[in-house]
């Protein structure tokens, strides 16, 4: 599974801080390694998995000792439970749509806890990635959304997505970094009083 390396930090806070150069937008920074830990998923297959190994065992040889059935099911199902359970296989198991849902939530929060409200003027952004799930979101404050409409920051989260598929955490990230700079310059240009309200690092969690 994709992660945040050092160099990939010292990239991504390079890039805010020259970002919030260009505009009064402040911009925030959220890696996650995944959004959940998607612990039942694959407790949920090794089961289904098991039981149907168990019935094919009584399908090809229906007068095996129940005994024998019931260990061969108990060991399919401890080998399952192994080896779907570690974290760079089991939020594989989860349906797409649940992923996205996770990732959406997790953004939502950190955006409440780390920007909304943070910022004069209401000129916070978040960039949030969620690797496991290969998840990028930007949200931002009332400020700019009156300003920018959402639709306008879909090319942005397309080219991150693409680039954290491929394995460039980083350049994704300035990459989008820029893009967001150059979005938002014409509409809240950079003032002699800006402050910086939000932190450069990169937040993981």
């Amino acid at each position: 599974m994709l992660r945040l390396s050092e160099t990939d930090k010292k990239r991504i806070e390079t890039a805010v801080a020259a970002a919030e150069a260009r505009t009064a937008a402040e911009f925030a920074v959220t890696v996650a390694r995944a959004s959940d830990r998607y612990a039942a998923y694959p407790l949920a297959w090794s089961t289904g998995l098991a039981l149907a190994a168990g019935g094919a065992l009584m399908l090809a040889r229906p007068m095996t000792p129940g005994s024998i059935l019931l260990s061969a099911v108990a060991a399919v199902f401890i080998l399952l439970a192994v080896t779907l359970g570690f974290p760079g296989v089991r939020h594989r198991l989860a349906p797409g749509r649940i992923k996205r849902a996770l990732a959406e939530r997790l953004a939502l929060a950190q955006f409440a806890q780390h920007v909304q409200g943070r910022t004069h003027g209401k000129v916070g952004v978040l960039l949030f990635v969620s690797l496991a799930e290969h998840h990028a979101q930007i949200l931002v404050e009332r400020g700019i959304a009156d300003a920018v409409p959402q639709e306008q920051w879909q090319a942005t989260i397309d080219k991150l997505t693409a680039a954290i598929a491929a394995g460039k955490l980083g350049e994704g990230m300035e990459t989008a970094l820029k893009d967001s700079a150059t979005l938002l310059a014409p509409h809240f240009p950079p003032l002699a009083s800006d402050k910086n309200e939000l932190p450069d690092q990169v937040r993981e969690v």
